[in-house]
């Protein structure tokens, strides 16, 4: 119900968000997904061998940075190899434009089977944007989950917090402050989750220019080396058997 009390509260200015959300849809630059490979390994022989799969939305695919290396998965696996002295093995399955419901409808089918000890979903924009309940949100990255683990094995799970949207300076006022209380709905509906070796992790930063990319609405490659450090810092909070020798 807070989804429709939300709706409500807005709803005086909601002609006004309607022309901002076409405004915007215009003048923002569309950005590509990462170039190059989806997968790559970092690091050396010694430590750890780890396996990670990276899967979900735009920022998933890295779009805002020039190749996957100044991306998400290319970020997180550095940071995680720099903690372990060891190899990472890292992949991308990521569709831009994607919702939880059609990642799993489109993508699951591309993820190798094959075991990983780390999966990273990222989503939640694009479900802000198309106005997903937050219950119908979580069920269905529950099930998206079931079905991943059914793929690549039981490993532990990362959820990327849905963003601050009411901080991107793509958004203006007050079309961003409702999407960015849409996107709290989205996290408060995850944080609730209660599955083993799933955890929910929030970056909070401050947001400034140089963290977005020149669409000031996707990540920049030091946005997220940024937000990789946050997830390998919680990946071994979380689990910490990610840091066996």
């Amino acid at each position: 119900m807070k989804d429709i009390a939300l709706a409500l509260a807005f709803a005086p200015v909601a002609p006004l968000m309607l022309w901002q959300g076409r405004r915007v849809r215009r003048v923002t630059p569309v950005l590509p997904a990462a170039a190059g490979p989806q997968s790559g390994s970092i690091g050396g022989a010694h430590g750890a061998q780890l396996k990670l799969l990276v899967f979900g939305e735009s920022t998933a695919a890295g779009v805002g940075a020039r190749h996957h290396e100044e991306a998400l998965a290319g970020h997180l696996a550095s940071a995680i190899s720099g903690r372990t002295s060891g190899k990472v093995d890292w992949s991308v399955c990521a569709l831009s434009g994607a919702t939880v419901k059609t990642a799993h409808e489109s993508l699951l089918a591309n993820v190798p089977n094959s075991p990983h000890d780390l999966i990273v979903l990222v989503f939640g924009v694009n479900d802000t944007l198309e106005h997903t309940r937050p219950a119908r949100f979580a069920a269905r990255m529950t099930d998206l989950i079931a079905d991943l683990r059914a793929r690549v094995g039981k490993a532990p799970v990362l959820l990327a917090a849905p963003p601050p949207m009411e901080r991107f300076p793509a958004l203006p006022h007050p079309l961003a402050a409702y999407l960015g209380a849409r996107a709290a709905l989205l996290r408060r509906a995850l944080g609730a989750l209660s599955l083993p070796a799933v955890a929910q992790v929030e970056v909070r930063i401050p947001i400034t220019p140089d963290l977005f990319a020149r669409d000031l609405f996707h990540p920049s490659a030091r946005g997220y080396s940024v937000w990789a450090e946050a997830l390998a810092t919680a990946a071994f909070a979380h689990h910490p058997l990610l840091a066996r020798p």
